[in-house]
């Protein structure tokens, strides 16, 4: 058989190699020496320009026309960028005090109404008389049951309650229908009046608002975009009326998104009973304050 030459190239030999590595690196030597020397006599060039024309007093030539306009353009949008962020700061330091100062305002003014009760039961104790206090105004109704054999005029109002599920609160102002109507539902519910802390800790552990039939966390910030117009916003202008039943209460009510709560710690006694007869529907006035406790 006669044998066909490969056409793959022989490997150089080691001599060769190195040789032909050694004139590649020689050569880019001297390229790059070149290189260096050409930028180096440009640069040198440009400098003596430089010295000569500062000599004449041509250095501080001003820039072209557009040029000038356009840093121009771009300090003054620098500026009012600046005196808008400096505005704004300010603005947000001036809401944060009025807020600081709603909030003591109104403490101040639950403390002075606790005073004054104390104050009178003192005095009519002192008398031989007895002191009444006048009847809340705002009540906190929670849904304890489920929709199973409930039937469709009780469970009509529950949803103009707007208690669609278990575990859910929401604040009712105290009035004739609303009374009559909790009579109505009074198996499926629990009621009673809550104190202003209570109010406090279900508005700001619980509370969420409605917008765009989305519910949405509360902030101060959320507040007044939605209830600025009512010159309420933060969240101590919603406590306050809530707490005492203010002039845009409805409003602020509607605003709220119904409480989502949980299910009692420990637990409930009899949902089906009275809480007079022992279980947990129906009115509990001020003991209210102990089972929203448990569920908030």
């Amino acid at each position: 058989m006669i044998k066909v030459p490969s056409m793959k190239k022989k490997p150089m030999g080691k001599k060769f190699e190195t040789k032909a590595s050694k004139a590649k690196a020689k050569v880019n030597r001297q390229l790059k020496s070149g290189y260096k020397k050409t930028v180096r006599k440009e640069l040198n060039k440009y400098l003596e320009k430089k010295r000569k024309l500062r000599a004449q007093g041509v250095a501080n030539v001003p820039p072209p026309e557009r040029k000038m306009a356009v840093l121009l353009s771009k300090r003054r949008k620098m500026h009012r960028r600046m005196k808008g962020k400096r505005e704004r700061n300010k603005r947000a330091i001036l809401k944060i005090d009025e807020m600081i100062e709603r909030a003591l305002r109104y403490r101040k003014l639950s403390r002075h109404k606790r005073s004054n009760e104390i104050k009178q039961k003192r005095k009519a104790k002192a008398f031989g008389d007895m002191y009444v206090e006048a009847e809340p105004k705002v009540a906190f109704v929670v849904r304890i049951r489920g929709c199973a054999d409930m039937p469709p005029k009780e469970r009509k109002l529950l949803q103009v309650l707007r208690l669609r599920k278990i575990f859910t609160g929401v604040f009712v102002r105290m009035s004739k229908p609303t009374i009559k109507m909790l009579q109505l539902v009074g198996a499926y519910v629990a009621w009673g009046y809550v104190s202003e802390g209570v109010v406090r800790q279900l508005i700001y552990k619980r509370g969420y608002g409605k917008s765009r039939r989305r519910r949405i966390r509360l902030d101060n910030n959320f507040i007044e975009r939605h209830l600025g117009v009512c010159n309420i916003i933060c969240m101590e202008d919603l406590v306050h009326q809530i707490a005492t039943c203010g002039r845009k209460f409805k409003r602020v009510n509607s605003f709220l998104h119904p409480f989502h709560l949980n299910p009692p710690r420990g637990g409930m006694k009899k949902k089906r009973n009275h809480f007079l007869e022992g279980g947990d529907a129906g009115n509990r006035e001020k003991l209210m304050n102990t089972l929203v406790k448990r569920m908030v």
